[in-house]
């Protein structure tokens, strides 16, 4: 986990580049993006044997910005070139997995049930998808400098 927190960490900063015009918009997500690393590296410090609800609270705080990190990401993608829109139209994919995960997350939480047997799968999958943007985000990143470089 603490390997993925500092991926994303750098995604977070790294994604704002290929936004489209310049604007308060990467600001916004590397602030919420970094919020959300922080809180999400808490998480496997508080297990919820011993911490009871604060594990779950810390999950959705880190969900939660991480969600809107994500959507604002996707926002100034889908305003970028090409590249950065093919890779927009992945984080909007990240992002409805994650959402859909989150909301039966909150469900079981209120409802004081066990989650379905699907939760797990909906989280693996949205974790896939957040991957491969971020590997994309990577591999954008690293083939524009070699054009830069003669």
């Amino acid at each position: 986990m603490s390997c993925f927190a500092l991926a994303l960490a750098g995604f977070f900063w790294l994604v704002p580049r290929f936004f489209g015009p310049p604007g308060r918009l990467g600001t916004w997500v590397r602030v919420l993006g970094e919020c959300a690393v922080l809180c999400y590296l808490a998480v496997p410090f508080t297990p919820s044997e011993l911490f009871g609800d604060l594990h779950a609270w810390l999950s959705l705080v880190a969900g939660g910005f991480g969600l809107v990190a994500a959507l604002c990401a996707v926002w100034g993608l889908l305003r970028g070139d090409r590249g950065a829109r093919v890779l927009g139209l992945l984080g909007a994919l990240a992002l409805v997995a994650g959402g859909v995960h989150a909301a039966i997350f909150v469900r079981a939480l209120y409802a004081h049930e066990s989650a379905p047997l699907f939760v797990p799968a909906v989280q693996k999958l949205a974790a896939a998808l957040l991957s491969g943007w971020m590997l994309g985000v990577a591999w954008l990143t690293l083939s524009r400098r070699r054009e830069i470089v003669p």
